[in-house]
């Protein structure tokens, strides 16, 4: 089976403090997975190391059998939304259009078909009346359907939220979870980390449970989510 992401003995410490210990994973190509935990358990620490956004101690990362610069314009990450500047001054189209820049490179002027596709995302993701509109001047989950657009124009096979539900509505929330699972659909492999474990089962279908160190990982309909749940937010001294 192909993995979209495959870990191997990863090790992340902040601080010489270990964040996460030994971590390995193989997320398969075309499912939606959740990366669910406690508070600190190094949810946000496991794709950032993952991405190269944050430095790993040791590990060895591989996306679709390769490196992450042999394949860098088919990952596409969505942030928190608590790690953007909010206030920095630019439209909706232009963070959008950031999603191009992977294909066509930071020096050549945007093209009538990236401006295409643009136009494209802003539609599927319900912007298009705000696409001149700046990004500080938009409510939350404006903001969050703004990154998704960047991320659908970047026309990506492997996408990694983090945290991509916190703090919207739940309109916002029902728009992302559609165009998620139309991705999925597709044959898009999705990779978020989620905290709502109420929505788990009907949003995802892979589950990577994980605290400090792997918990379990698998096909929700193969797991026995509530223990495997149970395991990953008990004390780490305690987990399996």
């Amino acid at each position: 089976m192909t993995m979209a992401l495959s870990v191997r003995d990863l090790t992340v410490a902040y601080n010489d403090r270990p964040v996460l210990w030994d971590v390995d994973a193989d997320i398969p190509v075309g499912c939606m997975a959740a990366i669910v935990g406690p508070n600190g358990a190094g949810k946000s620490t496991f794709i950032k190391a993952a991405l190269e956004l944050t430095t790993r101690l040791t590990g060895e990362v591989k996306f679709f059998g390769q490196s992450l610069a042999q394949v860098r314009t088919r990952v596409a990450y969505v942030p928190q939304r608590a790690a953007i500047d909010w206030d920095f001054p630019i439209t909706v189209e232009e963070v959008a259009l950031m999603g191009s820049y992977g294909q066509r490179g930071w020096l050549r002027r945007p093209q009538h078909d990236d401006r295409k596709r643009v136009a494209e995302a802003l539609e599927i993701v319900g912007l298009a009346p705000f696409y001149k509109r700046p990004i500080s001047q938009l409510s939350g989950g404006q903001q969050q359907r703004t990154f998704l657009a960047r991320a659908l124009v970047q026309q990506a096979d492997l996408w990694v939220l983090d945290e991509p539900f916190q703090g919207v509505d739940a309109e916002t929330e029902r728009a992302l979870v559609t165009v998620l699972h139309q991705l999925k659909n597709s044959g898009k492999t999705i990779i978020a980390v989620h905290h709502d474990l109420q929505t788990l089962p009907h949003y995802f279908d892979y589950l990577y449970a994980i605290n400090a160190r792997r918990i379990a990982e698998g096909y929700i309909k193969d797991l026995s989510v509530n223990e495997v749940v149970q395991q990953a937010f008990a004390p780490v001294g305690m987990s399996a």
